[in-house]
């Protein structure tokens, strides 16, 4: 009878968490409203057109954007000014560069277009001046034979400087879920995405992921909604600007921004979950973005649109690190 006793707390707990778990997938969150919200990359509509030479207002801004993705890392006077100066033009080419856009150092339309686009906070250029993605110059060449002949394929995935990547004892990683802000789908749902997304990266790596045996084995992910500060170092921004990010390995942190309008059947105005968690995990396993725009990798993402399945440049780079 003691036995029985000391049981029926342990049952009632765990019916009650499933409980609350189901509540929470089931009931609706607080969403944003269906008013545009405001854009924290908005500020380039009113650069478009800016060239070197001229002095514009609010230029500042597209420095501060350009020096946080990686593209001005030199501190100067002019950081924090509104002259478009060469070094600002020098910044703006690298980027079109990266993102297959005309190189011409000027702030037009496409480029505008693209840089208002909600994208992953990890940085295109590491800190300490590595370039990657296409500005890097450093193209992977894949020859493959095709009848007598060989044709070749340009790939253009990165990495993070040094290569960092899991040791071979750990191809089987362990998950985990940890939030500490409440987003506008449930945990059940983001628990849902981003096993698809896992397996998708098992599909064509020799990775393998397993959620912990128990409370007390310890995780090598852990993903999660966040808010704002969230104890990083690295804040979100709200709605439509970066939308998340995650380290390289082997930290296995993987933020989303809660204030997103996460959706795992997207529209125009909202963002697809599964999209983000398999470029955010592909970040985990080691990659750096692409200038692939067909990429899992590429660094940004339009409203609606899905990105579930690694592509060619995708599967190249997992594959070349992990060689």
């Amino acid at each position: 009878m003691a036995n029985r006793r000391s049981v029926f707390p342990c049952v009632l707990m765990l019916n009650l968490i499933l409980l609350v778990l189901f509540m929470l997938d089931t009931y609706p969150y607080p969403t944003l409203s269906q008013k545009d919200p405001i854009q924290p990359f908005g500020f380039f509509k009113q650069l478009e057109g800016s060239h070197k030479g001229e002095r514009v207002r609010g230029l500042h801004q597209a420095k501060q954007y350009l020096k946080q993705f990686g593209y001005l890392n030199v501190r100067s006077r002019h950081d924090y000014d509104d002259e478009f100066d060469d070094v600002l033009e020098s910044a703006i080419k690298t980027y079109q560069l990266n993102y297959n856009l005309e190189t011409n150092g000027i702030l037009d339309t496409p480029t505008v277009k693209q840089m208002m686009m909600p994208r992953c906070a990890v940085p295109d250029i590491a800190r300490d001046g590595t370039t990657s993605m296409k500005s890097g110059m450093k193209h992977h060449q894949h020859d493959h034979g095709k009848h007598n002949g060989s044709f070749h394929v340009v790939s253009h995935y990165s990495f993070f400087p040094g290569n960092p990547k899991w040791p071979p004892e750990k191809m089987e990683l362990v998950y985990r879920f940890h939030s500490s802000a409440v987003a506008n789908v449930g945990p059940l749902t983001l628990q849902s995405a981003c096993t698809r997304a896992l397996s998708s990266w098992a599909a064509v790596s020799n990775f393998r992921f397993r959620v912990p045996a128990s409370f007390l084995e310890r995780n090598d992910i852990l993903i999660g909604f966040h808010r704002f500060f969230h104890g990083d170092g690295n804040p979100f921004d709200g709605p439509l600007g970066v939308l998340a990010h995650a380290y390289a390995p082997q930290s296995g942190a993987t933020h989303l921004d809660a204030d997103e309008r996460w959706s795992t059947n997207p529209d125009q105005n909202m963002i697809d979950l599964e999209t983000v968690c398999l470029h955010e995990l592909g970040h985990v396993l080691g990659l750096g973005h692409s200038s692939d725009t067909n990429a899992v990798m590429f660094p940004s993402i339009a409203g609606g649109q899905k990105k579930r399945t690694p592509m060619a440049d995708d599967i190249n780079g997992i594959r070349a690190l992990y060689i």
